[in-house]
């Protein structure tokens, strides 16, 4: 960096150049941590074993809790489900908190929300916020690796652009399906549907996820 190099450059300049080679520096690792990660999930190098959805909810949103409070943001769980998946527990726990870390970032001062269930084979989780929403001409992207609907601000604030790719593929390589809804000014709603343990076979149920309108 120029200021880094430049003798005559005052402290709070060799300070905004140090936090830019800092957050630079930051965004890069996540990068390579994503992609060993979709490397890992092509190579399907999974660790699988049965364990409780409802488990990885509730952790995922202890997770998150403070940093939902510091965003000013009401945030809860409205239902956890019980039911038993078997899969990658780690991968599936990353998938969630892809979704969530994403509603905070972009839902400052409003609402999110995780929802769970299950029936017919099947159990989902549903994490809605109030954000700024996805236009939908952007929304059939969404899941494509290194797409960002607002390049200005997916850049401000850290984001990869991969993310939501991770999140995919995890929901794929567990025979999974993932949804999303979204409207400008409204928010967005992920809804990832997973087989029950020992029910492979069964199609997904059908339905569209439910915007966070209130």
């Amino acid at each position: 960096d120029v200021a880094l190099a430049d003798p005559n450059a005052d402290t709070a300049e060799l300070r905004r150049a140090a936090e830019v080679a800092r957050s630079a520096g930051d965004r890069m690792s996540r990068m390579v941590e994503d992609l060993l990660m979709l490397a890992r999930l092509e190579a399907r190098v999974e660790t699988r074993s049965d364990f409780q959805l409802g488990d990885v909810i509730d952790e995922v949103a202890e997770e998150f809790r403070a940093a939902a409070s510091e965003g000013d943001i009401a945030f809860g769980i409205k239902a956890s489900a019980r039911s038993i998946v078997n899969g990658d527990r780690d991968a599936i726990q990353r998938a969630l908190a892809n979704l969530l870390e994403n509603a905070i970032r972009l839902s400052p001062g409003t609402r999110i929300e995780i929802d769970s269930g299950g029936s017919d084979g099947w159990t989902w989780v549903a994490v809605a916020d109030q954000g700024p929403g996805v236009e939908p001409a952007d929304l059939e992207h969404i899941f494509d690796r290194f797409y960002r609907a607002d390049q200005a601000r997916t850049r401000s604030d850290g984001g990869t652009g991969l993310g939501l790719a991770i999140v995919r593929r995890i929901v794929e390589v567990h025979r999974g399906v993932i949804r999303v809804a979204s409207r400008p000014g409204v928010g967005t709603t992920f809804l990832i549907c997973l087989p029950v343990s020992g029910s492979y076979g069964t199609e997904p149920p059908v339905g569209d996820p439910v915007l966070l309108t209130s």
